[in-house]
């Protein structure tokens, strides 16, 4: 049976599960070295008064490739979560659009690592990470679609957080750091060296924890 310690992935919290107002959808992993972490994300969700939903069948893994922004949720699915989810997804939460976008570049396996929304108006994304489909439903989704350099996309830039109007980010991706200076929003930077050597940066190791209050706008609190 898995213990916690041997599961080094889990430091990337953002692929556990997607939740928005005290319910969840916990993650069913596509390889069996993370498949362990299920587990004890159900544990805390349970521990925490959230209502958990599992996908069973359903390859999923969480904020990995789902993103939420206002009334949207963007799905990525391809590489580590199945077209599928964007159905149950529709369901649990049916005050939202779901947005099913198609990964195609093996080496861009979630959509956090290409695909950065920092409001309902602006997102930056990796185009050449998407089928042209997915490119054209951003491109109407979004007033001001920025598509990045390969060089931005490779410095795990757009696997960044937002958080009001700061981007808290990857120290090495200066160049899009610059960018998203000059372009009026502030940044965090962050040294992330030794997590991106596995594949993750600042994203991959936030999960969001999205609440809607009454009369009151989505806020989110991370973990």
């Amino acid at each position: 049976m898995a213990r916690a310690l041997d599961l080094p992935d889990m430091v990337f919290a953002a692929n556990g599960f997607f939740s928005v107002n005290k319910k969840a959808i916990v993650s069913r992993f596509r390889y069996r070295e993370r498949q362990g972490e299920t587990k004890f994300y159900k544990q805390w969700l349970k521990a925490h008064g959230f209502e958990v939903i599992d996908p069973k069948s359903i390859i999923y893994e969480g904020q990995g490739d789902t993103l939420l922004v206002e009334d949207v949720i963007l799905q990525g699915y391809g590489f580590r979560s199945d077209r599928e989810i964007a159905k149950l997804l529709s369901n649990e939460f049916p005050n939202k659009k779901v947005v099913p976008l198609r990964l195609i570049d093996e080496r861009f396996y979630h959509l956090d690592i290409c695909f950065l929304p920092i409001n309902r108006e602006l997102v930056y994304f990796y185009d050449k990470a998407f089928d042209r489909k997915s490119v054209d439903t951003i491109k109407e989704f979004f007033k001001y679609a920025i598509a990045v350099s390969d060089e931005e996309a490779l410095s795990f830039s757009l696997n960044s957080v937002v958080i009001d109007h700061t981007v808290v980010t990857n120290a090495k991706a200066k160049r899009f750091n610059d960018r998203v200076s000059s372009e009026g929003l502030k940044t965090i930077s962050l040294d992330m060296s030794e997590f991106i050597k596995s594949g993750g940066a600042v994203k991959c190791l936030t999960n969001e924890l999205w609440e809607e209050k009454q009369n009151c706008p989505l806020t989110n609190h991370k973990t």
